[in-house]
């Protein structure tokens, strides 16, 4: 009888434990390329994406994404990009706050490139609907098929809700088109989003 009591009480115990191991959250192996961990928000490719994109919110931090294409001239042999010129359509003043402390990151082709604040000048123009941006002191010579990214902060979302044109122009020539939307509020979209949940007797 004891020796049953025994066999009975080592064999709940090893249940017991393992059961607890299951119970322990696994181990995640995340990919240093999927964009919560690489600091990337945005997710879609849009020319212009605010990682806030609520209307009147302040300071945001944004991403500028572009691919050099064949026809741009910034594409030729020795033509270095020295210029971006982004312009919302009637975003208002979105861009005046926009300073050298709001240089993040600058990336070509995924790999972040070795550039200092210093090294990029801001300049709003147009009542801040305007951003130029002068790399004056980086040095980079677009190929076809090159994926451009600069990261900066310090843009006050328009106020009004809504669809915006964005018009990139590069070296004052080639231009990018896009699209910028503002949302009410991103928090009442998500809860107007979120299935109900309906019980009946």
């Amino acid at each position: 009888m004891v020796v049953i009591v025994v066999v009975l009480a080592g064999t709940v115990a090893g249940f017991v434990l393992s059961f607890d191991d299951r119970l322990e959250e696994p181990d995640l192996d995340v990919d240093e390329n999927t964009p919560d961990s690489a600091g990337n928000p945005w997710g879609e490719d849009e020319l212009l994406a605010p990682e806030d994109a609520t209307a009147g919110a302040e300071g945001v931090r944004y991403r500028l994404l572009f691919e050099v294409k064949s026809e741009d001239s910034v594409s030729e042999d020795s033509e270095e990009l020295s210029n971006i010129d982004v312009v919302v359509t009637d975003g208002g003043d979105m861009f005046t706050n926009v300073a050298a402390g709001d240089f993040e990151r600058l990336e070509i082709n995924g790999e972040e490139q070795d550039v200092s604040e210093s090294e990029i000048t801001w300049d709003s123009d147009s009542g801040g609907a305007e951003l130029n941006i002068e790399m004056d002191g980086v040095v980079y010579d677009p190929t076809e098929g090159d994926e451009v990214t600069l990261i900066f902060s310090g843009v006050d979302n328009p106020d009004d809700p809504g669809n915006y044109d964005v018009d990139v122009e590069l070296n004052g020539d080639d231009r990018k088109e896009g699209d910028l939307e503002i949302v009410d509020d991103v928090k009442s979209i998500l809860a107007r989003q979120r299935p109900t949940l309906s019980f009946t007797r």
